[in-house]
C-alpha cells in the first residue's frame, strides 16, 4: 500500500493535539483545585479574624496553624503557575509564616509582605480566573 507523505504529519499532529489537550485538561484540574484552596484559606480567615474580631473568643493557636497550614497549600497549588505566579505563591507562603505566629510580625512588616487578606485573594484570583475580576 502506497503511504502518502503527509500521512505521518497528520498522524503527529492528531498525537500532539491529543497531548495538549491532556495538558490542557491537567492544568484546569490544577486552576481549580488551587481555586477551592484559595476560597477556603480566605473564608476561614475571615471566620477566625470575624470570631476573634468581636472580643467574643480569645485567640486559638491550633485554628491558627490550621490557617498556616491551608495558606501553604494555597502556595503549593500556585508553584505550577511558574515565573507568573511566583509573587503571588511567595506571599501565600508568606501569609502561612504569618499564621505560625502572628505577633513574630510588626504592622509595618505585614503591609510591605502584601499579606493583607482582600487584597491578596483578589490577586490570586485575577491570575488563577481572570473573568472573575473583582
Amino acid at each position: 500500500m502506497l503511504k502518502l507523505p503527509f500521512l505521518g504529519a497528520i498522524d503527529a499532529l492528531r498525537s500532539w493535539l491529543e497531548f495538549r489537550r491532556q495538558v490542557r485538561t491537567e492544568d484546569n484540574e490544577r486552576l481549580r483545585g488551587a481555586l477551592v484552596a484559595l476560597h477556603h484559606a480566605a473564608n476561614t480567615t475571615r471566620s477566625y479574624l470575624a470570631d476573634t474580631g468581636t472580643g467574643d473568643q480569645a485567640r486559638d493557636r491550633n485554628r491558627e496553624r490550621e490557617l498556616s497550614q491551608s495558606w501553604e497549600e494555597v502556595g503549593g497549588r500556585l508553584l505550577h503557575l511558574g515565573d507568573e505566579g511566583r509573587d503571588l505563591y511567595k506571599r501565600c507562603f508568606d501569609k502561612a509564616t504569618y499564621w505560625a505566629d502572628p505577633f513574630g510580625w510588626r504592622g509595618s512588616e505585614r503591609r510591605r509582605a502584601g499579606i493583607a487578606l482582600d487584597k491578596l485573594v483578589k490577586e490570586v484570583l485575577e491570575i488563577l480566573d481572570p473573568d472573575e475580576r473583582r
